[in-house]
């Protein structure tokens, strides 16, 4: 009945909310709830790098990567398994770089993949509960049963230690796998709901990419409105507009290195002139092609790259359109390069109608 009773209320809590900041705060406050345990922490998958990032911790380890397979954590994002071990130092499995970087101590551990699709093994994230604290009844009945010392020796507040804490129960296991598919189903629906808003505020902003030479004389500054747009579009921190002007490409559009020229066959923007092609590139310092200069200048850090080429009526490569550094996720997506060839090919029509 007691059981019935939590379900019902995390049920109730966690309501129809449809803001991730928020889900995720419920579902930890629930998993406490209904598990009695010291810590919680979420982590979300990020199948594209392989890794998963807390996003929801007690300690100072959000944000903190893990390679899927790594730990616990990472076990269960690997396998789509439930893990329940009583005592994480003596499982081999279990990495102790969290510990040593907080000083806390892990004793048990409750691990459950959350998955959006009840098909399949893919996980979504994965929810890990820390160290269950003794029941409360527990600590009642032991602290009536330690009898008043002789007078000067003080009475202990109960014979269960503070820091003593127990294994996770098959009641536990039930508990956590009903809050998982609750978290699935809300964020799943946030997950829709954000994506929609995306699509809708990318839509808006590819009308106005759109209008920029309809509405602007000016063809160098509906080049900039281009820029500016494709900055918001690709949610990326930089972009920048490189002409090609014989053997150089010469940036022409950008936030801190405007005017900065070099070979049009050195780097990942002459690559693309050379090839032609897109280039997604998620860590620049590792791509061979990767030219430092532009940040040995600018004092800035490269990591992902998105670059594309912006074509005349004739296919030629006239210029190159570069993003720098998703601000949303570690890489650029396969719809970002999509988008990246549409707002080229704008600039491309822009570029011809300057030169009729």
């Amino acid at each position: 009945l007691k059981a019935c009773k939590q379900l019902l209320a995390v049920n109730s809590y966690m309501g129809s909310d449809l803001q991730q900041a928020s889900i995720i705060s419920k579902v930890m406050d629930s998993a406490h709830y209904i598990l009695n345990c010291d810590r919680v922490s979420l982590y979300l998958v990020d199948h594209a790098s392989s890794t998963l990032t807390c996003v929801h911790s007690r300690d100072e380890i959000k944000d903190i990567k893990i390679p899927i397979g790594t730990g616990i954590v990472g076990e269960v994002a690997r396998t789509g398994r439930p893990l329940n071990i009583r005592d994480a130092y003596k499982d081999t499995r279990f990495f102790p770089g969290v510990d040593r970087q907080t000083g806390y101590r892990t004793k048990g551990i409750i691990c459950y993949p959350v998955k959006f699709n009840d098909v399949g093994d893919r996980v979504d994230a994965v929810i890990q509960a820390i160290n269950k604290k003794a029941p409360k009844s527990s600590i009642r009945n032991n602290a009536r049963s330690v009898k008043q010392g002789e007078e000067g020796v003080p009475r202990r507040k109960n014979s269960i230690d503070d820091n003593e804490f127990f294994s996770f129960t098959k009641p536990d296991e039930s508990m956590l796998s009903y809050l998982a598919a609750e978290a699935a189903m809300c964020l799943n629906n946030a997950k829709h709901v954000e994506a929609t808003a995306k699509n809708a505020d990318k839509n808006a902003m590819m009308s106005k990419l759109l209008q920029a030479f309809t509405t602007d004389l000016d063809t160098f500054k509906a080049i900039e409105k281009i820029v500016e747009c494709a900055a918001d579009i690709l949610d990326a921190d930089r972009v920048s507009l490189f002409l090609k002007e014989k053997d150089e490409l010469v940036c022409n559009v950008s936030k801190d290195v405007k005017g900065f020229r070099f070979p049009s066959n050195r780097g990942i923007a002459g690559q693309v002139v050379l090839n032609g092609n897109v280039l997604n590139v998620i860590d620049a310092y590792d791509f061979a092609h990767f030219n430092p200069e532009v940040d040995q200048k600018s004092g800035y850090q490269t990591k992902s790259i998105l670059c594309g080429p912006v074509r005349n009526s004739d296919g030629e490569t006239i210029a190159v359109l570069q993003a720098v550094n998703k601000r949303s996720g570690d890489s650029f997506t396969k719809d970002d390069e999509m988008l990246l060839i549409g707002i080229s090919n704008q600039a491309g029509i822009g570029f011809q109608k300057s030169r009729l």
